[in-house]
């Protein structure tokens, strides 16, 4: 059953095979799902856009998904998945927003339970010592516009600005396609 919640996922992992059926699931769980297959694309797609929760394995081809875990900020809920845990994999994921840690191969429902309570926790928005206000504003605004189901009027009218504002904004936080391609429909 679809819990048509909007939440966005990445899920992070080079077998093409086990992402896919990933995505699928999440899909069928009323999921928004995104899948990257090496730690260069998801660093791109994080830098883009906002998740909910990051799936990430740890053997990637140009690269361990742990490096990832360090660049990510606490705003991102991680669930590693690995077909090689590891101690030091385990001890780093428990001082992170790790949600979960997984062992392939998955038992047959914990994908689904793991995209199950994704789609049902509350949005929030994290702050930590030292983000800028962009940072903040960025969050708040991807944050806001996922709530609203990409819907900007209804957006900028909760966050308190203009229309105008919601399409300036995206336009500085890399959103530019989102920007023209409204500009072009208005």
């Amino acid at each position: 059953m679809s819990n048509e919640s909007g939440a966005h996922i990445l899920i992070i992992d080079d077998d093409a095979s086990f992402a896919a059926a990933a995505a699928q699931i999440a899909t069928l769980e009323g999921l928004h799902a995104d899948t990257a297959a090496s730690l260069d694309a998801a660093r791109s797609k994080l830098h883009n856009d906002s998740f909910d929760l990051v799936v990430l394995d740890l053997d990637l081809p140009d690269g361990n998904g742990l490096t990832l875990l360090d660049e990510l900020d606490l705003a991102h809920r991680v669930a590693i998945i690995t077909g090689n845990p590891s101690v030091e994999s385990a001890v780093r994921s428990m001082h992170l927003p790790v949600v979960d840690y997984l062992v392939k191969p998955l038992a047959h429902d914990a994908l689904r339970t793991l995209f199950g309570n994704a789609a049902n926790q509350p949005e929030q928005i994290s702050f930590r010592v030292g983000m800028t206000l962009e940072e903040v504003e960025r969050q708040m605004l991807f944050k806001t516009l996922a709530h609203f189901k990409n819907h900007k009027p209804k957006a900028a009218q909760v966050l308190g600005v203009s229309l105008k504002t919601v399409y300036n904004r995206l336009a500085r936080f890399g959103a530019e396609h989102v920007a023209e391609s409204a500009a072009q429909s208005g």
